[in-house]
């Protein structure tokens, strides 16, 4: 299907900018050319006014496809923001927005959806070191049960909660594994948090994820920092669901479901299964 040119500019005039923008230099350039023709050379360079002709149809044709293509993702982007905000009126999702520092030693919950960010201290000692919160990592796609994944981690905050679930998985506590939940939609803004850089996140995520069982950690470097990183290897565990008056925020900056429902397919009557509440 085609455009038409005219109706689609004067509905939209800002859509012509990008046309007049690139077309008025070359145009100029024509019109002062052309001030040092005769009329009897317009002849000899007939060759020259069929190519810009030639031009001007084609550049045509090339922004026809252009307002296409631009109303075609506007329009998608449209129905895109509609599914996310009818998925979190629906409670499908949860939208949750916190501050924290790049070096991982300050996090703040703003607005609804996070309750009181707490530290690792905090939750080892509110419960007396029985590790009961499950972080949570958060994923474009979703994590399938049984399947394994590769994770590539740099971020300090990252960092910190693969050092948590070791330091859980060494100290034998039975919970050796954190949750990962699929994000619909993730932003992330740099701010200053008292002279120190820092992030402000907003992220909306399914209220169903996976748990993820670490079965292998590399240790490394990156190549040109020399920071460190570590290659994780997990693997999906059973599904669970997350509910939005259990969130926190960790000291380090990442999300935290202080109780999880873990769901099993076998289970007849359909209900779940509370962990480490």
């Amino acid at each position: 299907s085609y455009i038409n040119i005219p109706i689609a500019f004067i509905a939209d005039p800002m859509k012509a900018t990008p046309l007049i923008t690139t077309a008025t230099p070359a145009f100029l350039l024509f019109l002062l050319t052309m001030q040092t023709y005769q009329i009897e050379d317009v002849g000899n360079d007939l060759a020259t006014v069929l190519s810009l002709l030639f031009s001007f149809f084609a550049t045509c044709k090339v922004f026809n496809n252009f307002l296409s293509d631009r109303d075609e993702i506007l329009a998608g982007n449209a129905i895109r923001a509609a599914e996310v905000i009818s998925s979190i009126k629906s409670k499908e999702t949860i939208r949750a927005r916190w501050t924290f520092t790049v070096n991982g030693n300050d996090a703040k919950a703003v607005g609804a959806g996070v309750g009181t960010e707490k530290s690792t201290e905090d939750q080892q000692s509110a419960a007396g070191c029985d590790y009961n919160d499950t972080p949570l990592f958060t994923l474009k796609t979703p994590l399938e049960k049984g399947r394994v994944r590769n994770l590539n981690l740099f971020e300090p905050r990252w960092l910190k909660m693969i050092d948590e679930v070791t330091s859980r998985q060494l100290s034998g506590h039975a919970k050796q594994s954190f949750g990962c939940v699929t994000c619909t939609n993730k932003f992330y803004s740099a701010i200053q948090i008292e002279q120190n850089e820092g992030r402000y996140a907003d992220i909306i995520f399914r209220r169903i994820g996976t748990m993820a069982k670490m079965i292998e950690l590399v240790e490394g470097t990156r190549p040109v920092s020399g920071d460190r990183k570590v290659n994780v290897k997990i693997q999906g565990e059973e599904p669970f669901l997350v509910n939005e008056n259990e969130l926190s925020i960790s000291k380090e900056g990442y999300l935290v479901a202080s109780c999880v429902q873990e769901i099993f397919d076998e289970d007849a009557n359909g209900h779940a299964e509370t962990l480490n509440c």
